[in-house]
């Protein structure tokens, strides 16, 4: 009598160029969510007096850029025309709402950063729980390029914090260039368009008191 034989099949080996596909795909899964984590954390509370006489008092409210410093350098050149304007500016990070007198302002300055095209959290998170008290407000708003989708979100949630008016800006890290892949730095040129919107913004604040008033609506 004839025996009954089973086929038992062995499970296919993983080929190694398989494992070592889903390794580099695993390793960069994980890269992107520790730098999102990383470039979206509270900076630690910093309060800086970066011009003490003016005549009139400004506040620049930014969370600091991972590793290139770009938001650092744009609100520092924007303090500078402010300055050269006539405005005292303090600096502060998000974190650091609890160091000054946040009412006594007469301009705030909003540095933010781009990240998945959306400003990072700890701005918007600061934003959600201040209200400027109809006074005028301006947003820095920086990328590595394409910051257009940023800048509106960024506008919407400084309008949402009672201010007199806003005016937004977008800054680039990098340039297009049409002869290599690789794009240019423009970070020397967007440092100087944020001293020159300083000096610009600063004069004109100065120029219209009634925008440094809160507006009472009419009995």
């Amino acid at each position: 009598m004839d025996q009954a034989t089973v086929n038992i099949k062995t499970p296919a080996r993983i080929s190694r160029k398989k494992l070592i596909a889903v390794s580099v795909v695993l390793s960069v899964i994980m890269a992107i969510l520790i730098l999102s984590v990383l470039v979206e954390m509270e900076a630690p509370p910093k309060k800086e007096v970066l011009y003490s006489e003016g005549l009139r008092h400004a506040l620049i409210i930014y969370h600091p850029t991972w590793k290139y410093h770009f938001q650092e350098d744009l609100t520092f050149a924007f303090a500078r025309g402010l300055n050269s304007s006539g405005w005292a500016v303090d600096r502060i990070t998000t974190s650091s709402k609890h160091l000054v007198d946040f009412q006594k302002y007469d301009l705030y300055v909003f540095g933010t950063n781009t990240y998945y095209w959306n400003p990072d959290r700890p701005t918007k998170e600061f934003l959600s729980e201040i209200d400027l008290g109809q006074k005028p407000a301006v947003g820095l708003v920086s990328g590595p390029g394409y910051t257009e989708r940023s800048e509106v979100i960024t506008k919407e949630l400084i309008g949402k914090a009672n201010p007199s008016f806003v005016a937004i800006h977008g800054f680039s890290l990098l340039r297009p260039n049409k002869q290599s892949l690789i794009p240019d730095t423009n970070r020397p040129y967007a440092i100087y368009q944020a001293f020159q919107l300083g000096q610009v913004v600063g004069k004109e604040i100065l120029k219209t008191p009634s925008s440094l008033r809160p507006q009472v609506a009419p009995n």
